[in-house]
């Protein structure tokens, strides 16, 4: 029976999907410096809030995002009939769509979703509690993928080597308590501690993807692995219809859950008056999955015979775009060739962790304008990215900021800005860490350029005296 993987890659690209759909990304990095914002904390855990707070749920922080240095105008094309086509029809050239593509093309996603937040103050003690839905997702793929997939063996090469094709997903439900303390009155430091409960976790890494054409078929040999933690089985077949989960919350209190641990860590410091350096790791941790399954490309197994991805190269007049996906992604499963294994043994696994530098400087002349750097890196293996932001802020009054700034990364260059409105009772939020990519559309409203871009937004309750920065009443 031929594996059928696919549904475990569509499990994997479901994490992508819903933090694109439904979700913030893990935080707007371009309110790192902007006064009053509420969930500061999650930066730096020696941040401490103007305020106490109170999340609503649903509202505290929603939004839409995703990074990436890919975008959907590469793989979706008007057909000039209002409807949309993939790259491998015979209408887009081939030059045309391997020009837009990278060496290597990667989307990642870190989400945070708060269920239940507060922070309330004890003396000189900033304390957070907070039980949060988090997701990191990535996806890399060489341009000799896409190339193989739209050219075969129309430009004369009759063999394809192909290496480094990745995709992961992690979920997990954290619950954390974090406290910052202001100490000589010119340093805070400040720690998150987090329980976590794991709900998925999984990795799928090909390498040496060798693929030989004959004028009829092609033989294809391939070296992967996928790897997957979680309160489920499958079937031999890898068919999703087989994966069996907690059938009821009776289940559920019987499983055997996959828990682990993990700290943020937070320092800040000002000096020479008008200067505040920060610096902060979070995610320090892993996470002890009890169950999951494995699969990989058995080894001396007879290379596959593949007949292409002929079937699909058409114009899209007469099949969606998810037709023609759903056809594209049956015969890449068929490319890749797993098996089930019997060995496979759960184990502990690391987070992908993130470090954060900053220095921001006020203005001597007004104290409330200030000009920001932060140093963002995401350790998480071949997802990594590195960003450097600089920003402009200002706070006219306690109740009103804004920022905006202008950040290059692994995923390119980016504007971002955000408002934050923090009166007595109320805040409320809004920005974003990329918005050109809004003003440069299709028709069908697919970003031209990169797909990088976010929007995030919330609204909470605040709780007590004013505690910021600035005391005294803006005249």
């Amino acid at each position: 029976m031929k594996p059928n993987i696919k549904p475990i890659i569509y499990t994997m690209l479901a994490a992508l999907t819903l933090s694109v759909t439904a979700y913030a990304q893990q935080n707007l990095r371009t309110a790192y410096f902007l006064d009053g914002y509420t969930y500061s904390y999650k930066f730096n855990p020696s941040f401490q809030g103007e305020r106490g707070f109170l999340a609503i749920p649903v509202l505290g922080k929603t939004g839409v995002g995703v990074e990436s240095n890919m975008a959907l105008s590469s793989f979706l094309y008007p057909t000039g009939k209002g409807t949309l086509t993939t790259f491998l029809s015979p209408n887009v050239s081939a030059d045309d769509f391997s020009g837009s593509l990278k060496d290597f093309n990667r989307m990642n996603i870190n989400v945070d979703i708060p269920v239940f937040a507060v922070g309330f103050y004890t003396g000189k003690l900033f304390h957070t509690i907070d039980i949060s839905a988090r997701a990191d997702a990535g996806i890399g793929l060489p341009k000799s993928l896409f190339s193989f997939m739209k050219e075969g063996a129309s430009d004369g090469v009759d063999k394809w080597d192909i290496n480094n094709i990745g995709a992961r997903a992690d979920a997990r439900l954290e619950l954390a308590y974090g406290a910052s303390c202001r100490l000589f009155d010119f340093i805070n430091v400040g720690a998150r501690l987090k329980m976590l409960v794991g709900v998925i976790s999984a990795d799928l890494l090909m390498n040496n993807v060798n693929l030989r054409m004959a004028a009829d078929e092609w033989s294809v040999s391939a070296d992967g692995e996928l790897l997957v933690n979680g309160p489920f089985d499958i079937d031999e077949s890898l068919n999703f219809e087989s994966i069996t989960y907690p059938a009821s919350f009776e289940d559920l209190k019987n499983m055997e859950h996959s828990t682990g641990f993990a700290v943020d860590l937070g320092v800040s410091a000002d000096f020479l008056e008008y200067f505040t350096a920060s610096a902060s790791v979070l995610d320090l941790g892993s996470i002890g999955w009890k169950q999951g399954f494995s699969a990989h490309t058995p080894s001396g197994a007879e290379p596959w015979r593949f007949t292409g991805f002929g079937e699909i190269s058409h114009d899209g007049n007469n099949t969606s775009v998810e037709d023609q996906i759903d056809a594209m992604v049956d015969d890449l499963m068929t490319v890749f060739n797993l098996t089930k294994s019997d060995d496979h043994k759960p184990g502990r696994r690391p987070l992908g962790a993130t470090a954060h530098l900053g220095l921001e400087a006020r203005m001597p002349f007004y104290e409330r304008l200030s000009f920001g750097l932060l140093g963002t890196r995401r350790f998480d293996g071949a997802y990594s990215w590195t960003e450097g932001r600089i920003s402009a802020n200002i706070a006219p009054a306690n109740a009103f900021s804004a920022s905006c700034s202008y950040a290059v990364s692994t995923y390119g260059s980016s504007l971002g800005a955000a408002i934050n409105l923090h009166s007595d009772g109320l805040t409320f939020f809004a920005g974003l860490d990329s918005f050109l990519p809004l003003f440069n559309v299709t028709p069908q409203f697919i970003p031209v350029n990169r797909w990088n871009t976010n929007l995030t937004l919330g609204l909470n309750l605040t709780i007590g005296n004013y505690k910021g920065r600035f005391p005294k009443i803006v005249k």
